[in-house]
Parts: C-alpha cells; sequence; structure tokens
C-alpha cells in the first residue's frame, strides 16, 4: 500500500515511515500540507494519508480540505497532538482521528484497527 505521511516532526515523520515500510508499505514522506498538493498535483494519489493537523505553511485540515476536492473517499487520518479547538466539521473531513499518546507502535496499532473497523484495509 502507497502511504503519505504529512508531518513536520523530522523524528515522528521518520520513524513512521520506519515501522510502515517495515510492514511493507511504500511511504512518501512530506514536512507540510502544501509540499503534498504540489506532489500530488502531478502524481497521482496514494492509498491512505496520515497528517499531522497543526503545521507551518499548510496544515492538515486545509490539506485535507483541498484532497477532498480531487477525491473525497481516500482514507485521511489525522494524527495530531491535541487541538481541542477544532470544530466537528472539521473533524468529520477525516477518516480517523487519533491523538498523538502513545509509542508509533501504538498510534500505527490505533489507525490500522480503525481502518478494519471501517474496512477499509485488510489484515
Amino acid at each position: 500500500m502507497r502511504i503519505a505521511v504529512v508531518e513536520d516532526d523530522q523524528l515522528i515523520r521518520r520513524l513512521m515511515e520506519f515501522k510502515l515500510s517495515g510492514m511493507g508499505h511504500d511511504v512518501e514522506q512530506f514536512t507540510n500540507g502544501a509540499k503534498a498538493l504540489e506532489f500530488y498535483g502531478d502524481n497521482p494519489l496514494p492509498n491512505l494519508i496520515i497528517t499531522d493537523i497543526m503545521m507551518p505553511i499548510m496544515g492538515g485540515i486545509e490539506f485535507t480540505s483541498r484532497i477532498r476536492e480531487i477525491d473525497k473517499k481516500i482514507p485521511i487520518v489525522a494524527v495530531t497532538g491535541g487541538t481541542s479547538n477544532v470544530g466537528v466539521e472539521s473533524k468529520s473531513m477525516f477518516t480517523l482521528w487519533v491523538e498523538k499518546n502513545g509509542s508509533i507502535d501504538d498510534i500505527l496499532a490505533i489507525i490500522f484497527q480503525g481502518l478494519m473497523e471501517k474496512k477499509l484495509v485488510k489484515v
């Protein structure tokens, strides 16, 4: 599966890439939504997008809104360190909303469990 990780924190981004590629996935990494959007303007969308919410230049809400104009059904997972001021309407753009509390393994387990429950990925 092709997975995009859109995350400004280099450590988190690289750990996710390491873990996901170790699971056999092809991972594309971006430091903000603008860079990812630019890339996907010329390339096919991945099978899954994992994005942070709070990033410089273009955050996850605006990025996801722009991606939804291209593809309404692509699974997009928000992984956030706590943005309680995000409204229900913004959260509804995402397939899953996951808090950054726990290890990368814990976060990825929650993501894949949630996607399996929604029947968006198979084991």
